[in-house]
């Protein structure tokens, strides 16, 4: 099991933040990604602010999730 606390965390907050690693992953792909939604924006003031607000998010969750990557164990 991948949540089984060895990591020296109970298995609830191993899952929040694998969970929230997730969410920064997902958002670091619309970051890159050409076709995504923050693409659909033709204002490009609007566009910055919209990236800047996306990197904003993924640095409050990379706080609550502890900072780290997951690994593959």
């Amino acid at each position: 099991m991948k949540f089984d606390g060895k990591s020296g965390v109970k298995p609830q907050t191993e899952a929040r933040r694998f969970v929230l690693l997730g969410m920064v992953t997902l958002l670091e792909r619309e970051r890159a990604e050409q076709d995504g939604f923050s693409h659909a924006i033709t204002n490009e003031f609007d566009r910055r602010r919209l990236i800047k607000a996306i990197n904003a998010e993924i640095s409050a969750l990379l706080r609550r999730a502890g900072g780290k990557m997951p690994t593959n164990e």
